[in-house]
């Protein structure tokens, strides 16, 4: 029978970090910064007179559906920018951390695939 625990401790990518605890009660660790990107609430709005209650960048009539439609289809954010002069770039920013916040929260069953061999 093969061990493998000798592996674990000496291969680099399944090497464990040691995590440093404060060593006094009183000392704290510094808290992680949220990149701007990862504050969408500061650039989209929710408002139903406003585009029939879609998201969209405050201060625009610019829903979000749009931006991602646009870089779904292969656009640059930098060419949806220069589309659209109303918008900076961390509006686009925003708008692909917004589609990341709602696609950690809820997903759309997928069709299964086919068997192998079947089309």
């Amino acid at each position: 029978m093969l061990a493998f625990s000798n592996v674990a401790a000496t291969h680099p990518l399944t090497r464990r970090t040691q995590i440093q605890r404060p060593t006094s009660p009183s000392a704290t660790l510094p808290r992680p910064t949220i990149p701007a990107m990862n504050r969408w609430q500061d650039r989209i709005s929710i408002d139903p007179t406003i585009c029939h209650g879609t998201a969209c960048i405050k201060g625009t009539r610019v829903m979000v559906s749009v931006i991602l439609d646009n870089l779904a289809a292969g656009e640059t954010p930098e060419s949806v920018v220069k589309s659209y002069p109303s918008l900076k770039p961390d509006d686009v920013r925003a708008a692909m951390a917004y589609a990341a916040a709602l696609a950690r929260e809820e997903t759309i069953p997928l069709a299964p695939a086919p068997a192998p061999g079947r089309a």
